[in-house]
């Protein structure tokens, strides 16, 4: 399928996409028909400028560096083996604490609970803290998501790492950092984000040494006047509100999860430590919001999915794109409640809302269903792209492009249809388009 010109391709998900649920500007920023390379991209190697799963390029940019190097940035006192055994035991009880440094799941206000709702403690990745594998990591993409830049510059999009773990605990675990960069020279608008541009375009016909080299660099110590992608303050240390970069991680044992954190500090007697905490799933709605309940979140969640009826009917499936208040938001995805990204399961019997979409998409005389809504609404959502929405008619004879199942790139570094078919093309538009637009 060929990209359209111009989309925030939001609805690109956790791996190597990303749930970023950001409504595209209707402003054209570059010129019309801007050059397009709509090559075919290989399912077995990235175009570098785009995506790096070439290991030898790779190398250098171990999960222990990245831990070492947010630590680091945050000011705080703690090894790599810290931070993780923190992280992974705040998905422990108190009473099954690895240590006693964390904050644990059954230590939220109120208890066993993010964003109220409740959630799954314990969780079996807490087990991670006990066995500590860190050496066990290895990386299997680094990303460019310059695409995800807003178009006044206000940040230079994310650049993400995809690291994968050899576990006989976990049949799955990929934890993806997803880094917000910032804009060298926000004066400027998106063109201050060129130098990132230039460190991503140089990779591509760099030798594969040089190009390792300059990739560790780039998320690790700073390039060309660039800070490094891996910082503390990339990843939610200090925003309060506003995007922010996250760490999400996919999980499969029994069940299929999806976890999202970002970073805190705290600090006593000028001694700081780094936390990696749960928050929720961003613009991922939960689903039970849409069964005509009386929880009064539930108003909120169908106003903002009726607003959008019309961006999501006239979408392609690479622009889809969804957003909903925070209060919405749901805490995870995991195997004891239902997963919160299914909408059409859960709104089908709610005869209200059902009507006031019917009723948007007679107003711009769609042919879609209500039913076709909610798919598409189902497929901007992180378990949507990876599993729920693979390869399924959202409306019309299109269908949501194929994931690996569960996966966009697997722990062998292979691509996904969606990826090479959809999404690399679209972002490499995307890239040119910008270039063509510079002096």
């Amino acid at each position: 399928m060929k990209a359209t010109r111009f989309t925030q391709a939001v609805a690109v998900c956790v791996l190597l996409g990303g749930c970023t649920a950001r409504e595209p500007e209707p402003e054209e920023l570059f010129p019309p028909e801007p050059p397009g390379r709509f090559e075919e991209f290989s399912p077995t190697e990235g175009p570098r400028a785009l995506l790096v799963n070439e290991p030898s390029v790779l190398a250098e940019l171990t999960f222990e560096k990245v831990l070492e190097q947010l630590a680091t940035s945050a000011g705080a006192e703690v090894d790599a083996i810290g931070v993780y055994q923190r992280w992974w035991d705040g998905l422990n009880p108190a009473s099954e604490a690895a240590t006693s440094e964390a904050v644990h799941c059954d230590e939220t206000t109120p208890p066993e609970t993010l964003n109220g709702f409740p959630i799954t403690c314990p969780k079996l990745e807490g087990e991670l803290a006990n066995i500590l594998p860190i050496e066990g990591y290895s990386p299997v993409a680094a990303v460019n998501r310059f695409d995800l830049a807003p178009p006044d510059g206000a940040n230079c999009g994310e650049a993400r790492v995809v690291f994968s773990l050899e576990s006989a605990l976990l049949f799955v675990h990929m934890v993806i950092f997803e880094a917000l960069l910032p804009n060298p020279e926000p004066e400027l608008g998106l063109a201050g984000c060129r130098p990132w541009v230039n460190v991503w375009l140089g990779l591509e016909d760099a030798s594969t040494p040089d190009a390792a080299q300059r990739l560790a660099a780039l998320y690790l110590t700073g390039i060309d006047g660039l800070p490094p992608v891996i910082r503390a303050q990339g990843l939610g240390l200090g925003h309060e509100e506003g995007p922010t970069g996250r760490i999400r991680t996919n999980t499969l044992s029994a069940h299929w999860q999806l976890r999202e954190f970002v970073l805190d500090r705290r600090c006593a007697e000028e001694i700081c430590q780094l936390d990696v905490v749960p928050t929720p799933l961003t613009d991922v709605a939960f689903s039970g919001l849409f069964t005509a309940s009386k929880d009064p979140r539930a108003q909120a969640a169908a106003d903002a999915l009726v607003s959008q009826v019309k961006k999501l009917a006239t979408s392609t499936p690479a622009e889809l794109s969804l957003s909903f208040p925070r209060e919405t938001w749901a805490p995870e995805n995991n195997p004891d409640a239902p997963r919160p990204e299914a909408y059409g399961r859960f709104a089908s019997g709610h005869v209200e809302l059902r009507e006031r979409v019917q009723a948007e998409l007679d107003a711009i005389a769609s042919p879609l269903a209500p039913e076709d809504i909610y798919a598409r609404a189902t497929a901007t959502t992180c378990s949507g792209c990876h599993e729920l929405s693979s390869g399924v008619n959202i409306g019309q004879g299109e269908s949501f492009p194929r994931s690996l199942g569960f996966l966009h790139v697997d722990q062998g570094m292979l691509l996904s249809p969606a990826l090479v078919e959809v999404f690399l093309p679209q972002r490499r538009a995307f890239l040119d388009a910008f270039l063509a637009s510079q002096p």
